[in-house]
């Protein structure tokens, strides 16, 4: 009895050793995302946003990682998040950016040229999200939940989750 007793004590060690792994192997990515900047984009009504991310990867293989095309957010003190489908939604935006930011908007590098180098040798990208029609009132908080897939597989992407004030 005392052998049948410690042969499913190890198992049970085992299974939770081996689920911890697991789950840490998910939380891993090959690249860094991080917030760079919140800021109205209607000055009248406060109830569109520009999210702006910067991409970067540990190594040059793993650049660039694929789009996801879905968000999760939650406006203010809402306790409620909401998931939006970034290919069926016409509230979201999304516009990628490199080193021709400057060139290509000039209004996203005058928010991104302090905290962006983009004469940098390293590879990045600029993720602008348009966010507009999600809510009937001013938007001043958000979270946000986003994250990108791993180039090298397809079936791994690691969310994060970014709160934060909108600028206007």
């Amino acid at each position: 009895m005392i052998l049948v007793k410690r042969f499913f004590f190890y198992l049970l060690v085992f299974v939770v050793n081996l689920l911890t792994l697991s789950v840490y192997a998910q939380q891993k990515r090959s690249y860094d995302l991080e917030l760079i900047k919140a800021k109205g984009i209607d000055t009248t009504t406060k109830k569109g946003v520009l999210v702006l991310f910067y991409v970067t990867t540990k190594k040059a293989s793993d650049f660039p990682p694929s789009l996801s095309m879905r968000m999760t957010y939650r406006l203010g003190d809402d306790k409620k998040e909401k998931i939006i489908d970034i290919n069926k939604s016409n509230n979201v935006k999304v516009l990628i950016y490199s080193n021709d930011v400057n060139v290509k908007s000039p209004a996203v590098y005058e928010l991104i040229k302090d905290k962006v180098d983009i004469k940098q040798k390293k590879e990045f990208l600029i993720l602008a999200f348009y966010i507009d029609g999600i809510s009937d009132k001013p938007i001043d908080k958000m979270s946000l939940i986003y994250g990108l897939w791993e180039k090298k597989n397809a079936n791994a992407r690691v969310e994060t989750k970014y709160e934060f004030t909108v600028d206007h």
